[in-house]
């Protein structure tokens, strides 16, 4: 326990750990021995529950140790927005190319939820509110307040990777680490977790409001849309170069995607103040250790069994 209070690195990767053990285990558990619908408020249960634990057993101040005591301004308000619009040129790089080369959909686990809900309550709860704030909660508020032994960029990166592997399927990997990048980014700059939490609804209920409104338009003109063709993932069957055109068409929106965040992370960095901390921390330190080590063994194992 001793370990875990201290804020640093090591601690944080730590304590990244064992909170994802319980994660997956809770989830395992829920998914076996409790109905379907209960299953998709699971983050209640092994994410809230063991970051509460934490942090009373620790005797940390909940409020002010997640950041949710710092309210956001106009102007960081109209950033974020921003950079959620740059996002899907983030989003879209990444999923083409994921799709493309690994052909995996990354919108596979989003549409199994969607089919699994009674109604669209219940879907927007299971995906623009439970996991927005618990996924914050855990990662920006508990998680991210052990890097203070790093820099902003530092911070962003190994967070992000650490969003990225929490989502376990392959076909999220890529853009939710992209995402967890920038929201780890956006936090830190505000000093607020309100501000992740803003970033990921708007990226969440975007996902909600495409899927509603096509349920809308099947229900609507059944005899144009059918909800199940249009759900139904298909694979890409364009030629090679085809694909290869796609391809350079989806780097090159990365790449802009990528620029024009860093573009405006740097003028939210200048509007609020921020002081970049210093780091003796070497990149290889962050990676290359015990705990990632073993986190990486988790992750494969996991994907091998869900795949294969």
């Amino acid at each position: 326990m001793s370990l875990l209070k201290e804020k640093n690195h090591r601690s944080g990767l730590w304590l990244f750990l064992i909170l994802f053990i319980v994660f997956i285990a809770g989830n395992l558990v829920i998914g076996a021995f409790f109905y379907e619908e209960f299953a998709l408020y699971h983050q209640l249960v092994d994410v809230l529950i063991p970051c509460l634990v934490y942090l009373i057993a620790t005797g940390q101040p909940i409020i002010s140790t997640l950041k949710l005591n710092v309210g956001l301004s106009a102007k960081n308000i109209w950033r974020i927005f921003q950079l959620f619009l740059i996002s899907f040129l983030i989003k879209y790089g990444i999923n083409y190319l994921v799709a493309v080369l690994a052909r995996i959909d990354s919108g596979e686990v989003t549409i199994r939820v969607f089919e699994m809900v009674p109604n669209l309550w219940v879907f927007f709860i299971a995906v623009a509110v439970i996991p927005v704030i618990l996924e914050e909660v855990f990662i920006r508020g508990v998680i991210l307040d052990h890097f203070r032994d790093v820099s902003l960029l530092q911070a962003s990166v190994v967070t992000g990777v650490l969003f990225g592997l929490m989502h376990i399927d392959l076909g999220q990997l890529g853009y939710a680490t992209a995402l967890g990048i920038i929201m780890a980014a956006i936090v830190l700059v505000t000093g607020s977790l309100w501000g992740g939490i803003l970033f990921h609804f708007f990226n969440n209920f975007t996902s909600f409001a495409v899927l509603a409104a096509l349920k809308k338009m099947a229900e609507s003109f059944p005899e144009i849309f059918d909800l199940q063709d249009i759900l139904e993932v298909q694979p890409l069957e364009t030629g090679f170069t085809d694909n290869l055109l796609m391809i350079v068409i989806a780097v090159s929106l990365l790449i802009a995607g990528v620029y024009m965040t860093v573009h405006y992370i740097k003028k939210m960095i200048r509007e609020n103040g921020y002081e970049m901390p210093v780091s003796h921390v070497s990149w290889k330190g962050l990676f290359v250790n015990a705990p990632m080590g073993i986190l990486l063994a988790l992750y494969i194992g996991l994907n091998v069994v869900l795949y294969f």
